[in-house]
């Protein structure tokens, strides 16, 4: 079993014992408050740590490579990936968009218990947000549709950059082809992740 540390380093991200160790506290959190609370779905911990941890920080270096100071994640959940992206972007205002009571109230003790003043909870629909962002990004939320686009659309800006974590580069292209008319600059870029395709699809809306 190797540790979220090891694991990161090896797709190339330097945890610092700072990281490292809120990871833990927030990894530990998770754990302790899951069978309560239902907040992610996994058979043990080694995929845990993979398939939730690591996926939620292995597109960051795509995502960092865009300029932004505020950054929105939809349907965040229990905090993943708004979470671990705030640990290693302290100096980045991080707001985590999400509806369900049990896990805002999570949230809410779980970002007091880490002391990440970076982090914003909006607890309301996608649809009732007026706030714009610089950087979008959404993983484990609804494919597109017409509505879940101009919803998006709303809270962006014209250099907004939306970042979808997504699977199959197929599945990915045929979801976003019928909006390519609305989009510009998109890119489908693939993430270093192991025993699944894992893809980030990341683009800007016209305005």
């Amino acid at each position: 079993m190797l540790d979220i540390k090891t694991l990161l380093e090896e797709i190339g991200i330097t945890v610092d014992k700072a990281h490292y160790e809120k990871l833990l506290r927030y990894r530990k959190e998770l754990i302790f408050w899951n069978p309560k609370y239902g907040l992610v779905n996994y058979e043990d911990e080694d995929e845990l740590d993979y398939w939730h941890f690591v996926d939620s920080l292995a597109p960051m270096p795509l995502i960092n490579s865009h300029k932004y100071e505020s950054l929105a994640d939809l349907g965040s959940g229990p905090g993943l990936p708004g979470i671990p992206l705030a640990i290693f972007n302290p100096d980045k205002h991080i707001h985590l968009v999400e509806r369900s009571s049990r896990r805002v109230k999570f949230l809410k003790a779980t970002i007091l218990q880490l002391g990440l003043e970076n982090v914003h909870i909006i607890d309301r629909n996608l649809g009732e947000v007026q706030s714009k962002f610089d950087l979008i990004t959404f993983r484990a939320f609804r494919p597109f549709s017409e509505d879940i686009v101009k919803d998006i659309k709303n809270i962006a800006h014209k250099d907004t950059w939306i970042c979808a974590y997504k699977g199959k580069r197929e599945h990915t292209e045929q979801e976003i082809t019928p909006y390519k008319e609305q989009i510009l600059n998109s890119n489908i870029d693939t993430l270093p992740m192991k025993g699944r395709e894992r893809h980030l699809l990341s683009f800007q809306f016209k305005f």
